[in-house]
């Protein structure tokens, strides 16, 4: 059960963070060899370009994980808590049913790439290899996407959402504490 729960919880972001660990310490090496060195790695750059595409994917379940998904919401909130649910929960089903045909064509892409038996340039890893993690991101975001839908039903209530910026109160501007403490001195 704590498996599960760790999952839940932590999965995508130890993975971007193992993703972004990994790209620094290749772009670092890479530069020391190319401007130290004077010999570059003929494979530091596309590995760079295959933790940034597995961490794009990653990142879609995230942001559905963390409720961050990119929406216009100055219509919507001019309607009642009932229809704003409603439309809210209309609009997960619309995604939902894009990444199940994302879903889909990104296995039979990889399964057409498996058959041509390409390789990498630099790294010779099976191409097919990097169409898998279109396979496991939109896997993972079918995942969070029913996740997410069954939480708001369940809740009976509309999703976690930050108040629009005018609502949101204000901070005051760090000159103006300055002042209070110094008049408090």
């Amino acid at each position: 059960m704590k498996l599960l729960k760790w999952l839940d919880t932590s999965f995508e972001e130890i993975l971007l963070l193992i993703m972004l660990i990994l790209i620094t310490g290749a772009m670092t090496l890479q530069i020391v060899m190319r401007y130290v060195f004077l010999s570059p790695l003929a494979w530091a750059e596309e590995f760079c370009r295959y933790c940034y595409i597995v961490s794009v994917f990653l990142s879609l379940a995230f942001t559905l994980k963390k409720g961050n998904m990119l929406r216009v919401n100055v219509v919507v909130d001019l309607f009642p808590t009932l229809l704003r649910n409603i439309l809210g929960l209309f609009a997960d089903i619309l995604l939902l049913g894009g990444f199940v045909l994302f879903f889909q064509e990104s296995i039979t892409r990889t399964l057409f790439v498996r058959t041509t038996g390409q390789l990498s340039p630099a790294m010779q890893i099976p191409i097919w290899m990097m169409y898998c993690v279109m396979i496991l991101g939109f896997g993972l975001a079918i995942i969070r996407s029913v996740s997410r839908m069954c939480a708001i039903c369940a809740s009976r209530r509309s999703p976690p959402r930050k108040p629009p910026f005018w609502k949101r109160p204000r901070k005051p501007p760090l000159s103006s504490l300055k002042r209070i403490t110094t008049r408090r001195a």
